[in-house]
């Protein structure tokens, strides 16, 4: 996954419904952990920003 790609949500949690759309921001590396952070802008919502693990991602659509 990279900045630029469209994604869905997997995993829902408060304040980010499964199944909501967004675009990655950027990609932070994850380190000793199998999974990397990634800031996700959800469509519809105006300036709101998550920050999901890769794990809850599917990519619909990449950046070329």
């Amino acid at each position: 996954m990279q900045a630029g790609n469209l994604v869905k949500i997997t995993h829902g949690s408060i304040g980010r419904p499964k199944g909501s759309i967004g675009l990655i921001l950027k990609v932070y590396s994850g380190g000793r952990s199998a999974y990397d952070m990634i800031d996700v802008q959800l469509c519809g919502a105006q300036q709101r920003t998550v920050r999901c693990l890769e794990r809850d991602l599917e990519v619909i659509n990449e950046d070329r």
